[in-house]
């Protein structure tokens, strides 16, 4: 398994699958959070996966990629 950082360094600079693993290993984090606040599966994806759409268009404002 890759660093975090090295793949959100990878992801700023364009690499897709280095921010598919990104998604890979936070997404049952990110869907648990929005389940919990939202209490509807599907409102819970959908938030989870526009949190991922946010944060890759916000990539290569990130300066501490290991902050991700």
């Amino acid at each position: 398994m890759k660093k975090l950082g090295d793949c959100v360094e990878k992801a700023q600079g364009g690499d897709k699958e280095a921010f598919s693993e990104i998604v890979r290993r936070f997404q049952d984090m990110a869907y648990g959070i929005a389940y919990a606040m939202l209490g509807d599966a599907a409102l819970a994806h959908d938030a989870a996966q526009e949190a991922f759409i946010a944060a890759y268009v916000n990539l290569g404002a990130l300066r501490e990629p290991a902050a991700f």
